[in-house]
C-alpha cells in the first residue's frame, strides 16, 4: 500500500546514536530526558547482525553482509515516546543541541492509507468497490474522464434518478424535444438518452425510463451512479459519464443489436451489454460487433446465467462469446464463483455480481441483485481506464 506524509506524531521522535557510542551512555541519555517509553527501531531478537555475530566470515553470503550493513545505523536508533510541552520538531532540536552522542534526531511523520474514498452515503456498504475491485485504491490513482461515455443498452434508465441525472452524457448537438435529429446523426432527439422503442413506447425518443423493468436502471447505477456526490451509492466509472439506450419493447429485447449500431455511430467509448442468451452464432451480429469495435467502442456483456433457455454451466452466449466482446461471469463477495454464472468460453473476466447496490426508478435503491447482469457493469468500468484515444467522442456528444 502506498501512503503519504499527512502530518507527525506529537509526542513521538526517532533518535540516532553516532557510531562508537556505548551502552552506557545512551543508558545516561535516557535517565536525563525521562521519556514515558523507549523502543529500538530493530531489538536485538530480530537483528540480522546479531544472528550471525559469531558466524565465520567466509560463511557469510555477500547478501547477509550487505544486509548486516544496511542493518547498522538502524541498531543505533531509538523510537522514543516523550512528555514535553514542545513540539516534536522543537524538541529534536534541543535534543540535538544538548546531547553531542545524537546523530540525528527526527519527528515521527504519521502516513495515511492512499486511497479515495467518496463521500457517497452507502459508499461503505458497498463491499464490492473496497473489498473486492480495491475501486479506492484505483480512484487514488485516476478517476476517470467526463469525455468517457459507457452506454447502458439495456430495459432502460430513470434520466431524473438524483443519482443519476448529473451523469449522463448530455448530447448538445441535440435541441431536445424538437423532434429533429440536429446533429445529423440519424436519430432523432437522442439529447440526454436514446429509446430505440420509442414508437412502442408512443414517447419522445429520448426519454428511456421503463416503470415495469428496472433492470437497466440498476446496471446504470451500477457502472455510473454519481459518484463523490454526498447522496445515494458510488458508481465505479466515477469521472465517467453514462448514456441510457432503450432496448426493450414490452417485455422484449427488440433492439438489442441496433444498441451496438448506435453506440458505434455515436461516438460512445464502452458499451455494457447485460444481455445475452445461448444462441446460435450469428454472422450478421458478428458484423455488427466488428463495426463497434471499429469506432472504438469497447463492448462489455454478461457472460451468462445458468437456466436461462436451459443454459448449463458450459453454454456458450451471445454476443458475451464475439470476437471482441468481453464476457464476465459472476462471484461471490468471497471472490468464489456463483452456482448460478455460466463458465462457457465467453467468460473471460469474473466481477461481483450478487447484492451491489444499485439505483431504481424514483431515487430509490436496491441490493438485492444476482446474475452476471450485475456483473458486467462492474467491469464496464473500464470507462474508468479507457481514455480518450484517435477515435475520440464529437464534441456534439460530451
Amino acid at each position: 500500500i502506498l501512503y503519504s506524509q499527512s502530518g507527525i506524531s506529537e509526542n513521538t521522535v526517532l533518535v540516532r546514536f553516532k557510531k562508537g557510542v556505548s551502552k552506557v551512555e545512551i543508558n545516561n541519555f535516557l535517565l536525563k530526558v525521562n521519556p514515558i517509553n523507549t523502543e529500538n527501531l530493530v531489538p536485538n531478537n530480530i537483528s540480522i547482525t546479531e544472528k550471525f555475530r559469531n558466524a565465520s566470515q567466509s560463511l557469510i553470503s555477500e547478501k547477509i553482509i550487505n544486509i548486516i550493513k544496511k542493518e547498522e545505523p538502524l541498531l543505533r536508533t531509538y523510537i522514543i515516546e516523550f512528555n514535553d510541552k514542545l513540539s516534536a520538531i522543537q524538541y529534536c532540536s534541543k535534543l540535538m543541541k544538548e546531547h553531542s552522542i545524537i546523530e540525528v534526531a527526527e519527528p515521527n511523520y504519521e502516513m495515511e492509507l492512499l486511497e479515495y474514498k467518496p463521500n457517497d452515503e452507502m459508499i461503505l456498504n458497498q463491499a464490492d468497490l473496497f473489498y473486492n475491485i480495491k475501486a479506492f485504491d484505483a480512484w487514488e490513482i485516476y478517476q476517470g474522464d467526463s469525455s468517457v461515455v459507457i452506454g447502458i443498452s439495456d430495459s432502460g434508465l430513470d434520466q431524473n434518478h438524483n443519482d443519476l441525472k448529473d451523469n449522463i452524457a448530455i448530447n448538445y448537438g441535440e435541441i431536445p424535444n424538437d423532434n429533429i435529429d440536429n446533429d445529423g446523426n440519424g436519430y432523432v432527439d437522442d439529447y440526454s438518452g436514446y429509446n430505440l422503442a420509442f414508437k412502442e413506447d408512443n414517447v419522445n425518443p429520448s426519454i428511456t425510463i421503463n416503470y415495469v423493468y428496472q433492470h437497466g436502471c440498476e446496471v446504470g447505477g451500477i457502472a455510473g451512479a454519481h459518484t463523490d456526490n454526498q447522496i445515494g451509492m458510488a458508481g465505479v466509472g466515477f469521472k465517467s459519464k453514462i448514456f441510457p439506450i432503450k432496448i426493450m419493447a414490452g417485455s422484449s429485447l427488440k433492439y438489442s443489436y441496433q444498441s451496438i449500431v448506435y453506440a458505434a455511430v455515436r461516438g460512445l467509448k464502452v458499451l455494457n451489454c447485460s444481455w445475452g442468451a445461448p444462441v446460435a452464432y450469428s454472422t450478421i451480429n458478428k458484423s455488427i460487433i466488428d463495426y463497434a469495435v471499429a469506432n472504438d467502442v469497447a463492448i462489455v456483456a454478461a457472460g451468462g446465467n445458468k437456466g436461462t433457455n436451459g443454459a448449463t454451466i458450459f453454454d456458450t452466449f451471445y454476443p458475451a462469446a464475439y470476437k471482441g466482446v468481453l464476457g464476465v461471469g459472476e462471484t461471490y463477495y468471497s471472490d468464489m464463483v456463483t452456482d448460478n454464472s455460466v463458465m462457457g468460453v465467453q467468460t473471460r473476466i469474473m466481477a461481483p455480481g450478487v447484492n451491489n447496490w444499485a439505483t431504481r426508478n424514483n431515487n430509490q435503491y436496491t441490493s438485492n441483485t444476482s446474475g452476471t447482469s450485475y456483473s458486467s457493469p462492474v467491469v464496464g468500468c473500464c470507462g474508468l481506464c479507457k481514455r480518450k484515444t484517435s477515435a475520440t467522442i464529437s464534441n456534439s456528444s460530451t
